[in-house]
């Protein structure tokens, strides 16, 4: 009994010869298996010549529709060919909602010479290699990055990588792609996260299969220093420094009170691209005297980091300058009050206090006039 699976030279009104899975019709390529998506529809059909009972076979054994394996028969009616000098009918295999139970090998007869592989796969049979399931892949600035996309379903299937939405091509020195279905970044920097998408090649796997791997890094925290002070009525600004990919959220603190967007005298402003990294107060007064936390967080992390900020007096800077300046104002007095009156006394001194040599000279003087009058 000659038997030809579709894809064989048929009559053209015997549906073309071809093998079917949902609604798209293949050539036949006995050589690789045809895949089809868990819940999806599949057909096969061939042609037999000949009449009696003729049966379909998986896997080596006659096909009895049930319940359970869900399959359906059809054939059409023997139909006469002069050419062949033979009947022949069309049987066809049906499948409506196709499970792992109905991969495997299919003949229509036993001895029949030609057969397909068919292979249900699931959407998720293709699996990541993220450090979190259902986070993603960690990125460490400056060291490698790879991704990878493992199809053990289909393990002929390649695929293809798209960031962001858009596709994927190698980048000298920055980023491969390779044939084993991953992709190395060479010192990954935080603009490398993103979300990156691997998916079956339609051209291998007529059904839409991917898989998405999120990539995002810890956050870098710059630590506050530990107090600061602000003067009465000057603004206050703080400002959170945080680096991560995708940019992390934040929130501030003043106390254990959690601030809002919709506080009337504290304002949260972007900062650097970071989204409410900056907390501004206007005009500071004694009542902000407190401690301020920003606290940055994501999927993968959450870090903080606190001030206390002090409020001093407007005038503050100038009591210590009057205190200086009376200071001096005291010292300058009592040097004068002490060199005036050091001054005074020694106009004040009598003679007996003149050196020797000058008591000498007036000694002779004194003499030279006594004998002028005698």
């Amino acid at each position: 009994m000659e038997e030809i699976l579709l894809g064989k030279q048929l009559v053209p009104s015997i549906i073309c010869g071809l093998l079917c899975f949902i609604s798209a019709v293949y050539s036949i390529d006995l050589s690789s298996p045809k895949y089809v998506q868990k819940g999806g529809k599949f057909m096969l059909a061939c042609e037999v010549t000949g009449l009696g009972v003729h049966l379909w076979y998986k896997d080596g054994k006659p096909i009895v529709p049930n319940s359970v394996n869900k399959f359906h028969l059809e054939s059409d009616s023997p139909s006469y060919s002069s050419e062949k000098s033979n009947y022949f009918t069309i049987m066809r295999l049906l499948v409506d909602d196709a499970d792992s139970i109905h991969t495997g090998e299919y003949k229509c007869n036993s001895d029949g010479r030609y057969s397909q592989h068919v292979v249900v796969v699931t959407e998720n049979m293709i699996e990541t290699n993220e450090d979190y399931p259902g986070v993603g892949k960690i990125l460490t600035p400056g060291e490698p990055l790879v991704l990878q996309c493992n199809t053990s379903e289909c393990p002929h299937c390649t695929v293809v990588w798209f960031k962001d939405g858009k596709p994927l091509h190698s980048i000298q020195d920055h980023l491969e792609i390779h044939e084993n279905n991953s992709i190395t970044i060479n010192h990954a920097s935080y603009n490398d996260s993103g979300v990156y998408v691997c998916a079956i090649d339609r051209k291998q796997l007529d059904v839409a299969l991917n898989a998405t791997i999120v990539v995002q890094s810890k956050i870098k925290l710059e630590k506050f220093v530990a107090s600061s002070v602000v003067v009465d009525g000057s603004p206050l600004e703080i400002y959170c420094n945080a680096k991560a990919a995708p940019p992390p959220y934040i929130r501030w603190f003043i106390g254990e009170q959690e601030i809002f967007d919709d506080d009337k005298r504290v304002k949260l402003l972007d900062h650097d691209g970071l989204k409410r990294g900056k907390l501004l107060i206007e005009e500071a007064n004694f009542d902000d005297r407190n401690h301020y936390t920003c606290e940055a967080y994501n999927q993968l992390d959450s870090v903080n980091t606190t001030i206390f900020i002090r409020v001093k007096d407007k005038l503050a800077a100038l009591w210590p300058f009057l205190g200086i300046c009376a200071e001096v104002g005291i010292l300058c007095s009592i040097i004068f009050v002490y060199e005036r009156r050091k001054s005074m006394n020694q106009c004040d001194e009598p003679d007996t206090d003149l050196p020797a040599d000058n008591k000498q000279r007036d000694q002779i003087r004194t003499g030279q006039d006594v004998r002028q009058r005698k």
